[in-house]
């Protein structure tokens, strides 16, 4: 199971640090204005929410198509 989940972290690692990098560059540029606090704060749940998002449907396509291989749809 162990060497799965890290083929599955090489293959798809490189991905969620771009879509991670594309969502945390809009939220610094966001950051840049004033009270920067407030803002680094809310940059920080945009980036989190974002790579939750995007490891989610990961999770989700990864499911569908073991599921699919164990019925036998493809």
């Amino acid at each position: 199971m162990l060497e799965k989940t890290r083929a599955i972290a090489l293959k798809y690692g490189p991905k969620v640090g771009t879509v991670v990098l594309m969502a945390g560059t809009s939220a610094v540029a966001f950051a840049a204005e004033a009270d920067i606090d407030g803002q680094i704060t809310a940059v920080g749940t945009k980036i989190l929410a974002a790579a939750t998002a995007v490891v989610g449907i990961m999770l989700a396509f990864w499911g569908a198509k073991r599921t699919g291989q164990k019925m036998g749809w493809w």
